[in-house]
C-alpha cells in the first residue's frame, strides 16, 4: 500500500514521503496511530501547499538573519567593570551578559549564538563572534572598561 508519512517514522521515512508498506502495517500501525495516511490527490496537494510555505518561510528567515548579521558586524558594545591592577576582571563578562546588552540595544539573538571559548576576564577590546543559522556570522567588539 502506498502512503504518505506525516511524522517521522523510524526505519520508513520522514513526513512528507511517499512509501510503499505491507497492506497490514498501514491499516493496523500507520494509519490509526495517525503516522501516515493513504496516497490521495488531496494529500499530495496539501503536502505540496506545506512545502511551499515552509520554503516562503525558510527565505524570509534567511533575509531576516542576513539583515541582521549585516546589522552586527563590527558593533561594538561596552561594558564597565571592577578589576585588579593587573586588569583582570573580578566578575568576567559572559556570553549571556553579551547577549543581555544587545537585547537592550535590539538586536534578537540568544546565548547560543554568541561563540566564547570561555568568559572574558581582562580589560581591553575584545572580538567576539556572533553565528546565525544558515552559516552566517558578524564579528562584534566587546570593550571593556575599568568602574572607579
Amino acid at each position: 500500500m502506498r502512503v504518505l508519512i506525516k511524522k517521522h517514522v523510524q526505519g520508513v521515512g520522514d513526513k512528507g514521503d511517499i512509501r510503499d508498506v505491507a497492506d497490514g502495517y498501514a491499516q493496523n500501525y500507520l494509519i490509526p496511530q495517525g503516522l501516515a495516511e493513504p496516497v490521495s490527490a488531496v494529500a499530495l496537494e496539501r503536502i505540496r501547499r506545506e512545502n511551499k510555505q515552509k520554503s516562503k518561510e525558510a527565505e524570509q528567515d534567511l533575509e531576516r538573519v542576513e539583515k541582521l548579521a549585516s546589522d552586527l558586524e563590527g558593533y561594538s558594545i561596552e561594558f564597565l567593570a571592577k578589576a585588579s591592577e593587573e586588569g583582570r576582571l573580578y566578575a568576567a563578562i559572559t556570553a549571556q551578559k553579551i547577549v543581555s546588552k544587545l537585547k537592550k540595544k535590539g538586536f534578537p539573538i540568544d546565548k547560543q549564538h554568541i561563540v566564547l571559548p570561555e568568559p572574558i576576564k581582562d580589560l581591553g577590546d575584545h572580538e567576539v563572534r556572533v553565528q546565525f543559522p544558515h552559516g552566517l556570522e558578524a564579528r562584534i567588539v566587546v570593550v571593556i572598561g575599568e568602574d572607579m
